[in-house]
């Protein structure tokens, strides 16, 4: 019951807050700021992980941003769309370069990536929230590149549901060929309802 009663205060504390609008650009730069909680990073030997939330408001963005319109009608769609979904992106590098593009010349290790990112980090990747709740990533999209890049990205997707009561939650990371321990990536519900929202219609 108290831990219900903190997790209804944090969320009103936190409503005056995400209430907010804010532009793309100054949006984009507080989920960026580390001391919003949103993003977390882990560094074993040269190689660099980062793991992002990425609100449903930037899907919804970036659909309207491709499709040029902002109809009112179409946001509500796509809210309803991407709003029972946690999304985040996870990016891995090598020196400031793209894993994948820095592992070329390994033919054995730059297929076994490949193949990982493309086809089984549903195996790799996991969630554990405070309510003590093991949620699967319902899905993950590597986006491939053909540039060097300076990170190889996957979209990671989790169901909302079992995380909104919780008061935090991990997300790991199980080795991918790498020779990496888990890697582990706590975030607070409270810093997710704190972010202001994006402003979506355009004048």
């Amino acid at each position: 019951m108290i831990r219900f009663f903190i997790i209804w205060l944090t969320g009103m504390l936190s409503l005056g807050c995400a209430d907010k609008t804010l532009d793309i650009e100054d949006w984009r730069a507080y989920i960026r700021n580390p001391n919003n909680g949103l993003i977390q990073s882990s560094q074993f030997n040269q190689i660099s992980t980062q793991l992002v939330y990425k609100p449903s408001d930037a899907m919804i963005w970036q659909e309207l941003n491709y499709t040029k319109t902002s109809d009112k009608d179409l946001i509500d769609s796509l809210k309803k769309k991407y709003s029972p979904y946690l999304y985040f992106t996870l990016s891995l590098s090598n020196k400031g370069v793209g894993l994948l593009e820095a592992m070329k010349g390994n033919d054995s290790g730059y297929y076994g990536l490949l193949e990982a990112l493309s086809f089984r980090m549903n195996d790799h990747v996991g969630m554990i929230t405070t309510c003590e709740d093991t949620v699967d990533v319902i899905k993950t999209y590597f986006f491939r590149s053909f540039d060097s890049g300076i990170s190889t990205d996957v979209l990671l997707v989790f169901g909302a549901d079992k995380v909104d009561e919780c008061e935090s939650f991990e997300v790991h990371l199980k080795d991918i060929g790498l020779n990496l321990p888990t890697q582990k990536y706590p975030f607070e519900t409270s810093h997710i309802r704190a972010l202001p929202r994006l402003t979506l219609l355009r004048d």
